[in-house]
């Protein structure tokens, strides 16, 4: 595989990987930097690109932290999150729709359809509610 030997260490147990650059009005890192801190939470939210320019950018260096943040959307970036699960990185990715609409990703238009939902009497199911599926 393209991504040995590197493998999951997390000998960087306070920092999380994000795979999202920073967006035209916010920062994701400095967001979840805040989120954490505000709520006692020992941990340090670095982006990719940060740990580029650090010269920290081999596999071995991304296995080392504690876990990482995928953003879906991210379209420069799609492989990475194959990377990250051949080597083992805990993987969060997280299922609101506000991160869908950032300058450069997509078009204006796509967060209102990411926001839409099928009326009950065309789909009774919702993927978070488990206990509506038949079976």
């Amino acid at each position: 595989l393209y991504t040995s030997p590197a493998v999951y260490t997390a000998v960087r147990r306070q920092e999380v990987l994000l795979n999202k650059r920073p967006i035209a009005f916010w920062d994701v890192a400095v967001l979840l930097d805040k989120f954490a801190q505000l709520n006692g939470k020992d941990l340090d939210f670095v982006d990719a690109t940060e740990l580029f320019s650090l010269g920290r950018f081999s596999f071995q260096d991304w296995a080392s932290v504690r876990a990482a943040v995928y953003y879906p959307y991210d379209w420069l970036q799609t492989l990475a999150f194959y990377d990250w699960v051949n080597m083992g990185l805990p993987t969060f990715v997280p299922d609101i729709p506000i991160y869908t609409f950032s300058r450069g990703t997509n078009a204006d238009d796509e967060y209102l359809r990411t926001t839409w939902t099928a009326p009950a009497s065309l789909y009774p199911y919702h993927y978070s509610d488990w206990e509506d599926m038949p079976g």
